[in-house]
């Protein structure tokens, strides 16, 4: 028989079943008669204190973490809906049941519990006792080290566990309602950019939707569905995927995805309208999914209820952390002394204008945590918007922000065919555009400020 000293060896799948096999325990069984779901259990149960009550349950999940306390461990269980922390004490089983769940089971092993108490821990969470325990179906070798390591990174053909597996949830969600106010509400009708398989190899959001070029997303896919406008497809909206490059780690690129909707008649207020709808309507979808809406950095509840978001001015809060007013600086030398002096390095910035927003991101976009239009952006960082009613130096354009992250931007589109011309010096255009609005939102990008997960270019599908 394999002794538990000797456990730590084990490592394939064969030796590990080999040593289940060895105590006697069928790895395998053909059936776990659960009495419930996970998410049952706290909707049951919201109401136990730390008296804990009696109670009989059969409870089945992944385990997503193993962690000792002295003799006793702490298992955390996840199914399809929730999470549940289960406790493994030696006043209730015996050193060697202990000894063998914790030498034998790794993360993402099913296993069923058989509990008997339910109780709250000094730290306000629910845990469940447990007095007997079922290998439900182990998953493959085991990690180097113990057995509380997660799963080796070649895995991620295998399965999703933990937050990867909220991404993918908040990911379906958030397109199936995204689609549902488009095409229902509003009257969107879903079209195809024809476009090659691209690789997207700018990081962030704010690269990715700005500069004079107009970069990928804004020059190539706003321009084909602005062009159905003048078809009279007034109301159209694209998916598009865009590939991230493969991570040092060799894991698989992933693919992110990125919201275009175009619409006539219509102008930027319109489009900002339809962002507070579609992010709130998210935020709704994938409340869910939140771990503690209370933690967040901004006002969930508002958020989900689609109240009037923050309309800031960029030039105006560039004012303010640096004192000067930027539409009124005639030396791009003196604009990068500026910066400097608030600490943000501007040499690489060729234009006045861009010094402004490079203050912006590095100062004043991490402040925009409550949701946030941030509006007043140079023309000439953005000239494929329209030219603002009240400025000849400012674009009617707006970021959108939560959380103090951008997710995307919404603007009135530049129909003057002989204005796009002389912005970027394009060949002359055979046809002007109606009156429209553009909205681009980043979903990854949004779901990682809405549900608290890690940046969507680190997540480790």
């Amino acid at each position: 028989m394999t002794t538990l000293s000797k456990l730590t060896s084990v490592r394939t799948l064969s030796d590990r079943l080999h040593a289940f096999e060895s105590y006697g325990i069928n790895p395998y069984p053909h059936a776990f008669e659960r009495s419930c779901a996970l998410i049952d259990v706290h909707q049951d149960y919201s109401y136990v204190d730390a008296q804990g009550e009696e109670t009989t349950l059969r409870l089945m999940g992944r385990v997503t973490s193993l962690r000792p306390v002295g003799r006793n461990l702490y298992v955390r269980l996840e199914d399809r809906d929730a999470s549940l922390q289960f406790f493994l004490s030696v006043n209730v089983l015996a050193d060697y049941e202990i000894g063998t769940f914790s030498q034998l089971v790794q993360s993402l092993d099913w296993v069923g519990f058989h509990v008997n108490r339910l109780y709250q821990t000094t730290e306000g969470e629910l845990t469940a006792m447990v007095h007997h325990w079922t290998m439900l179906a182990p998953v493959g070798e085991m990690p180097r080290g113990d057995a509380s390591m997660p799963p080796p990174r070649s895995w991620h053909g295998l399965g999703i566990a933990g937050q990867s597996r909220r991404r993918a949830m908040a990911h379906s969600k958030a397109l199936r309602v995204l689609r549902r106010d488009l095409e229902d509400e509003y009257g969107f009708l879903e079209v195809k950019a024809p476009l090659p398989d691209l690789t997207l190899q700018r990081r962030t959001v704010s690269d990715m939707m700005s500069g004079p070029a107009g970069s990928y997303p804004n020059a190539t896919v706003d321009t084909y569905l602005t062009d159905l406008l003048v078809g009279g497809f007034e109301a159209v909206y694209d998916v598009v995927s865009l590939k991230t490059p493969m991570s040092d780690a060799g894991l698989p690129a992933l693919s992110e995805q990125v919201l275009h909707c175009c619409l006539a008649p219509a102008e930027i207020t319109d489009m900002m309208s339809l962002a507070e709808r579609l992010a709130g309507d998210v935020a709704d979808e994938v409340r869910s999914l939140v771990v503690n809406a209370d933690d967040m950095p901004f006002d969930f509840k508002a958020l989900q209820l689609g109240l009037n978001w923050r309309r800031q001015s960029l030039i105006g809060l560039v004012q303010v952390e640096t004192g000067r007013d930027f539409l009124h600086m005639h030396s791009l030398q003196q604009a990068a002394e500026v910066a400097r002096s608030v600490g943000v390095d501007a040499q690489h910035c060729e234009t006045i204008e861009a010094v402004a927003v490079h203050i912006a991101e590095q100062l004043v976009y991490p402040q925009l945590r409550e949701p946030t239009f941030l509006v007043d952006f140079p023309l000439t960082e953005f000239p494929h918007a329209k030219q603002d009613r009240h400025s000849t130096a400012l674009a009617e354009m707006a970021r959108l922000f939560i959380g103090g992250g951008c997710f995307g931007i919404a603007y009135t589109v530049q129909n003057d065919p002989r204005r796009l011309h002389e912005s970027l010096k394009e060949a002359a255009m055979t046809h002007g555009l109606p009156p429209a609005g553009a909205l681009c939102i980043h979903i990854d990008q949004l779901l990682s400020l809405l549900v608290g997960l890690d940046d969507p270019c680190e997540w480790d599908f």
